[in-house]
């Protein structure tokens, strides 16, 4: 998920950078556009971010509906149930 999160936001930022570049370029504009561009690709970015994170989230498979793990005592083996230590 990382590498995913890193790529959009870096593909955000040389698009928001270059696109603004360019349409200054066309339109005349110098630095104008491409600091709005890149202003707004920040916000674009961690809503991204955010959206691919809730994804991964849901992608999460939840425990079994025992909630045993293996290997991992539970308590209230036959010994606790009869309230009685032979010590």
């Amino acid at each position: 998920m990382g590498g995913e999160v890193g790529g959009v936001t870096l593909l955000i930022v040389f698009l928001a950078v270059f696109g603004g570049l360019w349409l200054d370029q066309v339109l005349g504009t110098k630095p104008i556009l491409t600091v709005i561009l890149v202003l707004a690709s920040a916000p674009l970015a961690l809503a991204l971010t955010f959206w691919l994170a809730m994804r991964a989230v849901k992608d999460i498979q939840p425990p079994s509906q025992s909630g045993k793990h293996p290997g991992v005592s539970q308590g209230n083996t036959q010994d606790e149930k009869e309230g009685g230590d032979d010590w």
